[in-house]
């Protein structure tokens, strides 16, 4: 069996004899093969910032991996840390370079799309100084301008970065074989970059049958112990074919970004909480950390709450906190006097989660700003509870 086939057979045929029909199923090299194949089925990109990476942790100089995604990087139906894809991919990198020290930053947070991960990118993976970064929202972005947008903004910035990171991005599909895997791989394409795409390795012997959903899962979109180790041996077997042939591939120095293709309006976007901003007026609110992701919260606690904050941005967002026990209120949201929408600190666990963003302001021309945003308490809400995490700014 050639080399970029050995690894994913040794730990898919473990793993699929229970996910289908029988090991005698997956004992053959074609089914491996197939999987392998359509998985990395992309252009090969520019391979000398992976090459890089890899040459240094041949030579036994420190490496730091980085994984920026929802809740499937961020482990969510593993049974354990050890179990999921990201712990998985670490373990490849430490088992094959025992003698190199491979920092890991799993920087995953459920229910987040790339709008969300371009804001807290520089605190919670650049600022690791990552050698590689793998990024992950195919099943939580959206097929839209705006979220087109937040993701190349993302990718820019993570490639703009001073020590010249390399990037891989993976793509994750849900039961019914939904993500923006399409506009999320031209983008990749765009910029050069190698692709994975455990939905294409499974989906096909899903819809056959030759594999059952359940097997791989057990609910619409997050892979179970079984998932987690095929999307973590299609990215090893993948580096592995990389590293096998490092001596074909150029060492370069420099590297140009080519011309953005989408508004580039979150070069410096970022979060802020209650230890990096004071609001101009509040009553009802206190700082609490109370978010499991994010500290520097504001929470309301009486009938009549009211917040209101200054921002100097061309764009501006919100992270808040929801509960599923229907004791939150509702509260409005206006910027600059204007209303803009209201906000439900409710949520129905089946179909949405804990913690919500959404976008508030956009500047058509792309300038900043002194904005006023204010968060009041609805009339009509019963409930008084509200939970701010962070304004999202750029």
């Amino acid at each position: 069996m050639k080399l970029k086939y050995r690894l994913i057979a040794a730990l898919l045929l473990t793993a699929l004899c229970f996910a289908g029909l029988g090991r005698d199923v997956y004992a053959s090299e074609d089914i491996i093969h197939g999987m392998y194949q359509r998985a990395t089925d992309f252009p090969q990109g520019d391979l000398t910032r992976l090459a890089s990476v890899l040459r240094k942790a041949d030579a036994g100089e420190e490496i730091t991996l980085g994984f920026i995604g929802g809740s499937i990087t961020e482990g969510y139906n593993a049974s354990s840390k050890e179990n999921t894809y990201v712990s998985l991919v670490h373990k490849w990198w430490c088992d094959t370079f025992p003698n190199t020290v491979i920092n890991l930053v799993n920087a995953g947070v459920g229910g987040t799309s790339s709008y969300l991960g371009v804001h807290r990118v520089q605190e919670d993976i650049l600022a690791y100084k990552p050698d590689l970064v793998f990024v992950e929202f195919a099943v939580n972005d959206t097929f839209s301008e705006f979220g087109m947008s937040s993701y190349e903004n993302l990718i820019r910035r993570i490639l703009s970065a001073e020590n010249n990171p390399a990037v891989i991005l993976l793509f994750s599909v849900n039961q019914n074989g939904d993500s923006v895997q399409a506009v999320e791989a031209a983008i990749g394409e765009y910029y050069k970059l190698p692709m994975i795409s455990y939905g294409d390795a499974v989906m096909p012997d899903v819809e056959s049958r030759s594999i059952e959903w359940e097997g791989i899962s057990s609910d619409v979109v997050h892979p179970n112990d079984i998932g987690h180790s095929i999307y973590a041996a299609l990215i090893s077997a993948y580096i592995e074919e990389v590293y096998a042939r490092l001596d074909t591939i150029e060492e370069v120095s420099e590297w140009t970004l080519p011309e953005p293709i989408t508004f580039q309006a979150y070069g410096d976007a970022h979060i802020e909480n209650s230890y990096t901003i004071q609001p101009v007026e509040s009553h009802g609110f206190e700082e609490r950390n109370i978010n499991r992701y994010f500290t520097g919260n504001w929470s309301a606690y009486q009938n009549d709450a009211s917040i209101t904050f200054v921002v100097d941005a061309m764009t501006i967002g919100m992270i808040y906190q929801r509960t599923e026990k229907g004791n939150f209120g509702k509260y409005d949201v206006y910027v600059d006097g204007k209303y803009v929408m209201t906000l439900d600190g409710n949520y129905d666990v089946r179909t949405e989660t804990e913690t919500d963003v959404v976008a508030l302001y956009f500047d058509d021309e792309l300038q900043k700003g002194g904005h006023i945003v204010k968060i009041e308490k609805n009339p009509q809400s019963i409930n008084s509870c509200f939970i701010i995490v962070g304004l999202l700014v750029s």
